[in-house]
């Protein structure tokens, strides 16, 4: 878990990156994957998904004890 700290921090530089890009329909590409994983949020625990996928679980246990 990145906790708010690293939450906010991986937001603001990922918001830096989209707003970057000089294509348009990139930058709309973008707002539309954010929305939909907005909305999924919505239906589906995403820690659940994670604990349900060993690749991603075990990404998710890096640096804990």
């Amino acid at each position: 878990m990145l906790g708010d700290l690293g939450a906010n921090a991986l937001g603001a530089a990922t918001g830096l990156a989209a707003a970057s890009v000089r294509c348009e329909s990139a930058r709309w590409a973008a707002l539309a994957g954010i929305v939909a994983l907005t909305l999924a949020s919505e239906r589906v625990s995403f820690s659940k998904v994670i604990e349900g996928n060993p690749v991603l679980a075990r990404i998710d246990r890096l640096g804990r004890a």
